[in-house]
């Protein structure tokens, strides 16, 4: 447990799936670490935005969840505590994961803080980052603020798994930030029961060929898939556009999704049959923000990288090379593109070229804004993460960043999925 007086080699900041993965990895590479999270518990997106799933395990026959976050979810699956998406499995956990992976926000939350207290990981939650300090080339002090007292972390490695590479923001570190369609949509997921029985697609068929009535034209897609383990459904159909940095925009944002879903649930039930009898469960208790901020790394992954599958000499984990989806206009952008395929996440995009004891996971990386679909899902985020986790910790021990020989050898040794 935190306490004042520790001291710590690695400091993890976010506790989403990049968060978790890195904090574990750090620990079982031997380094004292903290995870800091805002939250009351672990999961990021997965606990706090209604979101139990884990998404970009596979692609095609090909299974992409590997490292920590395989292991996590085999070890809901064990309990039966998780099924795959779209064959309702739950005996799946000794086979190929083949599909996305649905689970509970508290089976999720609960078996992610007993995976940190084994790897012997100290979590602060309710915590939150509102100031970080750099002197030249390192980050020196990180402020925060939790149950009325304000505190400070210092350690000899950083890892942002904030999302929106908040660290680097607050310690003035170059940033590319994404505009317009970019950001995608914002959303308020909604979880709904007592649906008749359906096809999920010849519903979406069904949807296309009415939409022009919905009440928000802007939305040109139906997306439904199991939420949690007793027959719910995750309805993903509010959106908007917006500045999710902007104080004042992210609470008009917010306002306006929640209005949006009692006009939705009123048209689906009048117009889709199986929606007639379908009740509210629950909605979300955050806005869904996909995009936002990377760093300026030392790589970067490009759109055109992705449309040409160029060769990358130093993976640390597998992404993929489809871009686009969720725009604010219509789902899919005039720029998108849907290649299929997997491509190696370069070293580089981990790190920033101007600071010494930073490491960036998941969706933060160095990524083209309009290119973030290729790494933002869990799967690829738990294995930037967990990367991340242990480069810090290898740097902390060794007083510089690990060669890229050595860091390979690290991740292979714990099962993560470099190509």
């Amino acid at each position: 447990m935190w306490t004042s007086d520790q001291k710590y080699d690695v400091v993890v900041v976010g506790a989403g799936p990049s968060g978790l993965a890195a904090a574990i990895a750090a620990a079982r590479s031997g380094a004292r670490t903290l995870l800091v999270e805002q939250s009351a518990r672990p999961g990021g997106v997965s606990v706090a935005c209604g979101c139990p799933a884990f998404m970009g395990c596979a692609m095609e026959d090909r299974q992409l969840i590997s490292g920590i976050g395989e292991e996590l979810v085999r070890r809901l699956g064990r309990r039966g505590a998780a099924m795959l998406k779209r064959s309702f499995r739950r005996d799946f956990a000794d086979g190929p994961i083949l599909e996305d992976i649905v689970s509970s926000e508290d089976e999720i939350a609960m078996e992610s803080n007993r995976m940190l207290e084994e790897a012997g990981v100290d979590l602060l939650a309710y915590c939150t980052i509102y100031g970080c300090a750099r002197t030249d080339r390192r980050i020196t002090r990180v402020d925060a603020f939790c149950a009325g007292e304000n505190l400070q972390f210092v350690a000899p490695m950083f890892v942002d798994c904030t999302g929106d590479a908040l660290l680097a923001h607050l310690s003035g570190l170059p940033l590319v930030t994404a505009s317009g369609d970019e950001r995608m949509t914002k959303t308020v997921l909604i979880r709904v029961c007592n649906l008749q029985p359906f096809d999920v697609a010849e519903m979406k068929e069904r949807f296309q060929q009415i939409r022009a009535s919905f009440p928000f034209p802007e939305q040109d897609s139906l997306m439904l898939h199991p939420s949690g383990l007793h027959g719910d459904f995750l309805l993903n159909i509010t959106l908007t556009g917006g500045d999710s940095f902007a104080p004042g925009d992210l609470t008009r944002m917010d306002r306006e999704l929640r209005e949006q879903i009692p006009i939705i649930l009123e048209w689906l039930r009048k117009h889709i049959p199986e929606f007639r009898e379908c009740s509210l469960v629950t909605t979300a208790p955050r806005i869904g923000v996909r995009n936002g901020r990377q760093i300026v790394g030392r790589e970067c992954i490009r759109c055109c990288d992705l449309d040409e599958g160029t060769p990358v000499d130093d993976p640390i984990a597998v992404g993929l090379r489809f871009y686009g989806g969720h725009g604010t206009s219509n789902f899919t952008q005039p720029w998108a593109k849907m290649t299929n395929g997997c491509r190696g996440i370069p070293y580089g995009t981990l790190l920033s070229p101007e600071c010494d004891n930073y490491v960036v996971g998941g969706r933060a990386i160095s990524i083209e804004p309009r290119a973030i679909s290729a790494i933002r899902l869990m799967a690829q985020c738990f294995a930037t993460g967990q990367a991340a986790g242990t480069i810090a910790a290898l740097a902390a021990s060794q007083g510089a960043f690990p060669q890229y020989p050595d860091l390979k050898s690290a991740l292979l040794a714990q099962h993560l999925l470099l190509q």
